[in-house]
């Protein structure tokens, strides 16, 4: 079994087999941390092994470029009942995936002002519009793959739930880019375009 679990993560992940054994060292690690903690899984899903290993898989898959093929997005959250906490963690993921392409548009923007492609004054700017528009990305986000998903009864007798999530991070990236372009549409043209500069789509 042991030995199917390396060459599944092989092939899978196009490891070599020292980075396969490095990956199921860590994941034999993180299962042991969940099962300590708590976790337990919902009645027909997939157990707590097989989740961290898709999880692993979709944070190390890369495209033809070699970048990163999904955002993973992380949340936690306490409810009533399962039902409940599950949908308020949902909600949370979304907003931690528009969080983490907020960022990386940040960062896109930051990098045309060191390369004199962009004045600092448009900058900021985009930057204050990228900064409030989280909650108007997490809005344009389609469904999001579940990787983990287990909870835990708490002592209050409510549960808690807690999920790993991805999303196709160039789908991702073009939703930022929608909702930050609507917001900047009410303030002005040439910002419009200044962003569409930012990501390379101009």
């Amino acid at each position: 079994m042991k030995r199917f679990l390396v060459l599944l993560l092989v092939a899978v992940m196009g490891l070599s087999a020292a980075e396969a054994k490095v990956s199921k060292k860590d994941l034999k690690k993180q299962v042991k941390s969940y099962v300590k903690e708590g976790w337990v899984v919902p009645i027909g899903s997939a157990p707590i092994g097989d989740q961290i290993t898709r999880s692993l898989e979709f944070q190390q898959a890369l495209d033809d470029n070699g970048e990163p093929k999904y955002v993973i997005g992380e949340a936690m959250s306490i409810g009533e009942n399962y039902d409940a906490a599950h949908f308020q963690a949902v909600e949370l993921v979304k907003l931690d995936i528009a969080g983490r392409m907020a960022s990386d548009v940040t960062a896109l923007i930051n990098n045309n002002v060191a390369n004199k492609q962009l004045g600092e004054e448009q900058a900021a700017s985009l930057v204050k519009t990228v900064a409030g528009g989280k909650s108007l990305i997490s809005a344009k986000l389609g469904r999001i793959v579940e990787l983990v998903n287990v909870y835990r009864k708490t002592k209050a007798k409510t549960v808690e739930v807690r999920m790993v999530c991805s999303y196709n991070y160039k789908n991702a990236m073009k939703a930022a880019h929608a909702a930050i372009r609507e917001e900047l549409e009410k303030e002005s043209n040439e910002l419009v375009g200044q962003l569409d500069k930012a990501l390379g789509l101009k």
